[in-house]
């Protein structure tokens, strides 16, 4: 009998600042009246936060970060703490947690847990309010952060080191006018899909001539980003940093699709091996987009860009490699003819090796080139005049912030002449699915599909919440020294 382990025993606890009962936390008429009240929390227990009645909501003043409440308690290893809103009528509005103190962090370092305004009606049920930051998580493992309405803040996480993590279904507007990026990530990861951001809207500023804070920065292992709208807005931007999408130094198994890039003043996807190699980065079914005329007559914007950067490792002696880089079926609009939509490959000077990597069933509308390493595999990549994708789209005019990019029913240079890469992924960026066999259409979009719905790449389809509801082991020294680029 010694050797047996008692399993864990689950709890189920409550918050509502206006219970009156015991306030034993063990039932809403017993509920903690304060989160500064929860005690005795174990891992596996989950903690339902009253928002007020359907409709209506309730705040909790925090004078400290939420992890550094005398309650609060991580998980354990497949026993995660779960911080949720209420799931029933009298609790489920909006729960609101608002700084007292100013205080950066509204968690700090957390692991194993769970923390979700998800009421099972699609909305934002936790609004997080006065911290400048979400989300610090400092070697967290295991965390999922989801259904928030972070507002405005200075920064929506960094994530240096972490693996495991989550974030969904989430909204922030960045309003640091000196900030260098929304998120900052090195993920420790060792395959596909361990680290997540999905199904977010990302708010991020520039001054439209190539300077602005980035989306999601930073290098790792095991990350996918997929189905997000990351979109750039004109602001009075004062610091020194480019503005990228997505832009990561180094990494393998590395996932972006499914994404909306608007008004990003440099590159929407940037892979800048700075520090390191690409390995096994596939980029495919994303949009990325000029609906502004400023941006466009910059001399900055690329829409996809992949290649070795030089400065670090060229210190070491040595370039990057880039092995299993797949660009594929995206629909990159209205860059202009000076700029490149895609480019894989060595600039003048440069040595990197190219290995399987490949690029085809790309649509580039209005937009300069696709520049490729020789050994680079290519294939029905499509490039469009303005005059020409008139009829070819749903809806499209220049720089038109309401295109339907879509194919339309005339359209025969696009439908049925893609390459079959249902190896990699099945659905389009709206969720349709694609033909097994011949029938891809190029571009993000399918008009009509057959055969089966399964995706390898799990690609749902893009809804906008409205604000209102590895880095190698040999290269982590080289990596953490250049943490922070500027550019």
């Amino acid at each position: 009998m010694s050797g047996l382990v008692a399993p864990l025993s689950a709890a189920t606890w409550y918050v509502d600042g206006v219970a009156r009962g015991a306030n034993t936390g063990t039932s809403w008429n017993d509920a903690w009246s304060s989160l500064s009240a929860m005690n005795g929390l174990a891992a596996g227990d989950t903690v339902y936060i009253s928002g007020g009645p359907a409709g209506s909501s309730q705040t909790y003043n925090l004078t400290t970060a939420f992890s550094s409440l005398r309650g609060f308690k991580k998980g354990a290893a497949g026993h995660r703490i779960t911080y949720q809103i209420g799931q029933d009528a009298r609790h489920n509005g909006t729960a609101i947690f608002k700084s007292q103190s100013n205080a950066i962090h509204f968690l700090f370092a957390p692991s194993y847990i769970v923390f979700s305004g998800d009421a099972g009606d699609g909305k934002m049920h936790f609004a997080i309010r006065g911290f400048s930051e979400m989300l610090c998580g400092q070697n967290s493992v295991d965390v999922r952060m989801s259904y928030i309405d972070c507002g405005e803040r200075d920064r929506f996480a960094v994530l240096n080191p972490a693996n495991g993590i989550e974030l969904d279904h989430c909204y922030v507007k960045i309003v640091n006018m000196d900030g260098s990026d929304a998120a900052y990530c090195n993920f420790v990861g060792s395959t596909w899909d361990e680290n997540r951001i999905h199904h977010c809207t990302i708010i991020i500023p520039n001054n439209n001539n190539g300077r602005g804070v980035d989306g999601i920065a930073g290098a790792g292992t095991g990350f996918s980003l997929y189905n997000n709208i990351i979109t750039g807005y004109k602001a009075d931007y004062k610091g020194g940093q480019h503005q990228d999408g997505w832009q990561a130094l180094s990494g393998k198994y590395i996932k972006i699709y499914g994404n909306i890039f608007t008004n990003i003043a440099n590159y929407p996807i940037f892979g800048d091996a700075l520090v390191g190699d690409f390995e096994h980065l596939w980029i495919y079914n994303n949009v990325i987009r000029l609906t502004n005329s400023s941006i466009q007559a910059s001399d900055a914007p690329q829409g996809i860009a992949v290649g070795p950067d030089g400065s670090a490792l060229k210190r070491l002696g040595r370039y990057p490699h880039f092995i299993d880089v797949v660009i594929a079926n995206n629909t990159i609009v209205d860059y202009g003819i000076k700029h490149g939509a895609i480019n894989l490959r060595n600039n003048a000077g440069q040595k990197s090796v190219f290995k399987d990597c490949v690029v085809t069933n790309n649509i580039y509308i209005n937009s300069g080139w696709i520049g490729l390493d020789p050994a680079v595999k290519q294939a029905n990549n499509l490039a469009l005049t303005a005059a020409e994708a008139v009829d070819l789209f749903v809806s499209y005019i220049p720089l038109g912030s309401a295109n339907d990019l879509r194919p339309s029913q005339v359209a025969s240079s696009l439908l049925g002449k893609a390459t079959d890469l249902s190896a990699l992924f099945a659905l389009a960026i709206d969720g349709t699915a694609r033909p097994a066999g011949s029938g891809w259409d190029i571009g993000a979009y399918q008009q009509s599909s057959g055969g089966s719905n399964a995706n390898k790449a799990t690609v749902p389809a893009i809804t906008l919440q409205p604000a209102s509801q590895t880095v190698r082991s040999g290269a982590m020294a080289d990596y953490r020294r250049y943490a922070q680029p500027v550019d």
